[in-house]
């Protein structure tokens, strides 16, 4: 998505502000601070100090209850589970992070991981499902 609208109804549930810190074109990485957590993105040519939202669709971070290594995901980070919604056959988890993300997954997921409100989770997200809306 390029734009916020687009990405709404593209079903990105989290926008996020953020800032460009540093690039890594040839390993085709962005890295961007988001409240203090430093994410790493697909490159993206925004000069460094620019300011954007970028947006992450739900379904696309992937839960766990203990960091993962030897992983495709460039970026494994930590937080702790807010509100635990349920809406028929499908789960949403408030992540702080500090900033909250909303992450979808299933009933059976909160049930095999334990998740319970205040625990510690990590989170594994893409570079390339980190959308930049500029």
């Amino acid at each position: 998505p390029g734009s916020l609208a687009v990405a709404r109804i593209a079903g990105c549930e989290n926008v996020l502000a953020a800032r460009v810190v540093e690039h890594h074109e040839e390993e085709g990485v962005t890295l961007v601070d988001v409240d203090g957590v430093r994410l790493e993105m697909g490159y993206h040519a925004l000069p460094v100090g620019a300011e954007l939202d970028v947006a992450v669709r739900s379904e696309d971070i992937v839960v766990a209850r203990q960091p993962v290594r030897g992983t495709s995901a460039r970026n494994v980070v930590e937080g702790t589970l807010g509100a635990i919604r349920r809406h028929a056959g499908r789960v949403e988890l408030e992540v702080r992070l500090p900033a909250p993300l909303l992450v979808g997954v299933t009933p059976v997921t909160v049930r095999e991981l334990d998740l319970q409100e205040g625990c510690r989770v990590f989170l594994l997200i893409k570079a390339r499902a980190i959308h930049p809306l500029a």
